[in-house]
């Protein structure tokens, strides 16, 4: 349970630190005063969406803490989440929100990531808020309340979760049977067949596609090469190098038959005469051998355009294209095996979908005895809030498709009245009455789940007389097993909480300020409940009156 709430700077609230009970904490106050604003600081605490517009003008920073006792249960399952330790039979919980939207999330004062604070919190907290009354309308809503309750009842229950993961196993299978009926048609095999013939026949190499452009370079230049190669012949002949090296040559060999010191220079040198001999010679092969062959130049082009044609639709080169051939054949080839694999496919969709429908089948059978056990329950709670206690019924139809939560479609049933027929809640139930179906069901949750505060935003709104009567004090029988935080503005249910939380509004220095005082002694009880009453013009018979109704919830209490 929350023992101690500490706020600063949220929202109107400068610095606040309430101590909560055990049992049913009521928060009063006028319309406006703040109630909603402190259970929204809970919702922080206990890990809802936090913005920088909680923070209180003027300030950079928010922050929310709460200490809490916990059953042993209750901690041995949260350390069983292996997602903190926890020693003791206590949690404290801070949330800290910049303006910069940055949140800070500590539990037992160690830094924690925002969705394991989060997870801790689920389980700290309860909350029903204004106008969620709605949400029990859906199907899908009143499923998950089956399942919570089935969950709560029969703890080692993993059902929901193995059909869970069938199903998103069989929607992967759907999913590969939608890409083998889109992928690879047959009209696409005849163009990759076409497209590897027509590469094959191009008989592709990149050393041919690197020569071809060599040699049209050459050819295409072949006159201004021919001039520059003569010309280098001329300079190595026509001026006489050649010769005058050779004259050198024979010169060296006479003095070295005198000198044997100069055989070595003599034979380099030589070595060199016949180097540049042989290179002239080549320079003038090379200008010899160069003409234009038109010929030649015009194959050259028709081939280069042949494999750029090839290029603009397969790569962008010879590399490229030969890529792209292979792996047209290996698609090819997949599709060759299509057949069988559309059939083992099938195959394991079938199975897939049987496994489906036996734990499905599972699954159902144990919603429905849970949904007997829970309809018994809320007959009861709702014998107790003063409805028809006959009224009310779980029925189960199946789903035509395979559904995440398998095959079931859960709707309640409700008749507020003996003797008329029993239609969908959702058709038929005033605010109120949803107000008190929502109560039985929270009612009976609470007997199983280890849920430790339930927190109740106006549930009685909409509610008076009798009815009002019977919600104070399933509150306050609720709150004998759970801490009930609840906002009202009904003096009955203050008269049957543990401990009556008022909260105000005041203005200092031109702001705002929320504040929230407990009323622990029985005149500040009377008081409040007297201003509930709107004796201000009666205060002395309001007065009387409260007496009488706290007299009236401790008579009740005993019971």
């Amino acid at each position: 349970m929350l023992k101690e709430l500490r706020i600063r700077n949220f929202a109107l609230i400068e610095q606040l630190n309430i101590e909560f009970s055990d049992g049913l904490n009521v928060l009063t106050g006028e319309t406006g005063a703040g109630k909603s604003i402190l259970l929204d600081s809970i919702g922080i605490l206990c890990g809802k969406r936090a913005s920088s517009e909680f923070i209180r003008r003027g300030e950079d920073r928010a922050t929310v803490e709460g200490y809490f006792n916990i059953e042993n249960d209750l901690r041995l399952l949260l350390n069983n989440l292996d997602l903190i330790e926890i020693e003791e039979n206590e949690i404290f919980m801070s949330r800290e929100i910049s303006v910069s939207g940055a949140n800070k999330c500590k539990i037992n004062y160690k830094t924690a990531p925002l969705n394991v604070y989060q997870k801790i919190g689920s389980y700290l907290f309860d909350i029903h808020g204004q106008n969620q009354e709605q949400s029990i309308m859906s199907n899908d809503k009143q499923l998950e309340l089956v399942d919570k309750f089935l969950k709560t009842t029969k703890k080692d229950n993993h059902s929901l979760e193995d059909v869970k993961i069938i199903y998103l196993e069989y929607k992967s299978l759907l999913n590969k049977r939608k890409e083998l009926a889109f992928n690879e048609k047959e009209d696409m095999i005849s163009y990759y067949e076409f497209a590897i013939k027509e590469i094959d026949d191009a008989n592709l190499s990149e050393e041919e596609d690197l020569k071809l452009r060599e040699d049209r370079t050459r050819i295409l230049n072949g006159e201004k090469l021919m001039k520059k190669a003569s010309s280098i012949y001329s300079q190595l002949n026509e001026n006489g190098i050649v010769d005058r090296l050779n004259s050198v040559s024979f010169t060296l060999k006479e003095i070295s038959s005198l000198d044997p010191s100069l055989d070595s220079l003599t034979a380099k040198f030589s070595d060199l005469y016949y180097e540049i001999d042989s290179l002239s010679n080549e320079f003038k092969n090379y200008y010899n051998n160069l003409d234009y062959d038109e010929d030649r130049i015009n194959s050259i082009e028709n081939r280069i355009a042949e494999v750029n044609k090839l290029k603009r639709k397969y790569g962008k080169s010879v590399l490229e294209i030969i890529e792209k051939r292979n792996e047209m054949e290996d698609k090819i080839k997949k599709f060759s095996n299509i057949n069988q694999l559309k059939i083992d496919l099938e195959n394991e969709i079938s199975e897939k979908l049987a496994l489906y429908n036996e734990k499905s089948g599972i699954l159902t059978k144990l919603r429905n005895e849970a949904a007997l056990q829970l309809i018994s329950g809320i007959k009861n709670k709702l014998k107790e809030l003063n409805i028809y206690e006959n009224g009310f019924d779980i029925n189960f139809a199946l789903r035509e498709d395979p559904g995440e939560n398998g095959l079931d479609i859960v709707e309640f049933y409700f008749s507020p009245n003996i003797g008329e027929g029993i239609q969908p809640l959702k058709k038929i139930a005033s605010g109120g009455e949803i107000s008190r179906v929502m109560l039985a069901l929270k009612g009976v949750l609470a007997e199983y789940d280890i849920i430790p505060s339930l927190i109740f935003d106006e549930i009685d709104s909409g509610v008076g007389g009798e009815a009002l009567l019977k919600v104070a004090e399933a509150l306050e029988k609720i709150g004998r097993k759970r801490q009930v935080i609840c906002v009202s503005h009904s003096a009955i249910m203050g008269a049957f909480a543990d401990r009556i939380i008022a909260v105000s509004k005041k203005e200092v220095d031109s702001r705002t300020f929320i504040e929230a005082i407990s009323l622990d002694s029985e005149i500040d009880k009377i008081e409040e409940l007297s201003r509930m009453l709107g004796g201000k013009d009666n205060f002395n018979a309001s007065k009387v009156q409260s007496k009488e109704m706290i007299l009236f919830a401790l008579s009740k209490k005993k019971v």
